[in-house]
């Protein structure tokens, strides 16, 4: 027992060492030293399903693996306790700062106070600062991507998406194997798609684009080389939202729910601010919903869709080759549905006798059960 009190304290010294020296400058090479939080920006959106917070910052460390996690505190709330959240947004190797983006539902306890703190600190906006102090603990976890997957399928409930998002991201990128995309995710209403506005609109943009190859060919027996061979390859990817309260349809053509001004919007105070902002989310919110290939809407009646049948679906009319993953973020119950539709597909002889379809990966986020 003596032992294990004692791993418990060193790992509880490191770790608070170890955030000493992401925020203190240390760790990143800048100049001076102290402790420094990090400044982050925080939108409300509020609608049926309840609060959102969606909270973005930028922050000089090295990047992260998908999948993993960070766990936040908010001094201006309390410095004793911090919660995970994974990130909505995609690390880079080509720039020291990385770009954190974090949807949040507001329930209670600390992330209802975080909401009410968020609101406040809207409301000091043009007039004084707008930010929130963040401290970072991090990351922690594995990496969830597999380099040897043809197939990625990801699904996802309510905020679970950003879990998913980032993989879908990194799988459209062009050095990356997988040609078969496919992003599900289950809403409760249709204004819900706001909690990803620019992260969906990216996606709708890379629905059904080509990627070209170039290939340089060598003549051995000339020692020139050859002409340039261009080669056309597909990456395809489809989007399946499905909304699950019947009146969703009514929603979305009533009013919308009046949403704070962004930081980086300019008022104009000769006009009404509360119509005009809801004005442009009502316009952000019709271009999320436009129907192009490959992107569908479905409403369906106070049910969810069958997670059998998605993928189902996925695997029988869009995989023709390789290995596939399903990652999933949600609802506990709905991991419980992804891992038993995911064993009824592996077929370990097919494998054995060199069909990869028959070889289904399962990813579930660990934190939500």
């Amino acid at each position: 027992m003596i032992a294990s009190f004692a791993i418990m304290a060193f790992d509880f010294v490191a770790r608070r060492i170890r955030t000493l020296l992401i925020h203190s400058g240390f760790k990143d090479g800048s100049s001076g030293f102290g402790f420094k939080s990090v400044p982050a920006r925080m939108e409300v959106l509020k609608d049926e399903s309840g609060t959102i917070i969606r909270m973005t910052f930028a922050h000089t460390q090295q990047p992260w693996e998908l999948g993993q996690h960070f766990y936040l505190t908010f001094p201006a709330l309390s410095m004793w306790q911090s919660h995970p959240f994974t990130p909505a947004s995609n690390p880079t190797s080509s720039s020291p700062v990385q770009s954190h983006t974090y949807i949040i539902r507001a329930c209670n306890g600390e992330t209802k106070k975080l909401a009410e703190l968020a609101e406040a600190a809207a409301n000091r906006y043009p007039h004084g600062d707008d930010t929130t102090p963040v401290i970072i603990q991090g990351p922690y976890g594995g990496s969830i991507m597999n380099d040897e997957v043809s197939n990625i399928l990801a699904v996802s409930g309510g905020t679970g998406v950003t879990y998913t998002l980032p993989v879908i991201k990194a799988a459209l990128a062009g050095n990356s194997p997988v040609r078969n995309i496919e992003l599900v995710w289950t809403v409760r209403h249709i204004e819900n798609l706001a909690w990803i506005g620019p992260e969906l609109a990216y996606l709708k943009s890379r629905l059904n684009q080509a990627r070209t190859q170039i290939h340089q060919n060598l003549d051995e027996d000339k020692l020139e080389k050859a002409p340039i061979v261009s080669v056309e390859t597909k990456k395809h990817f489809r989007i399946r939202i499905f909304v699950t309260r019947p009146d969703a349809k009514m929603l979305s053509k009533q009013q919308r729910p009046v949403r704070p001004p962004r930081p980086d919007e300019k008022k104009d105070f000769g006009s009404d601010d509360a119509s005009s902002v809801s004005s442009d989310f009502d316009s952000e919110l019709e271009d999320l919903i436009q129907e192009v290939p490959n992107f569908s809407i479905t409403y369906l009646n106070n049910s969810r869709p069958e997670v059998d049948g998605l993928i189902d679906t996925f695997m029988d009319g869009t995989v023709e080759r390789g290995r596939t993953q399903v990652i999933g973020s949600g609802p506990p119950e709905l991991g419980t549905q992804i891992r038993a539709a995911v064993a009824m597909r592996n077929v370990p002889g097919n494998v054995w006798r060199g069909d990869e379809r028959g070889d289904v990966e399962c990813v579930w986020d660990d934190r939500m059960g």
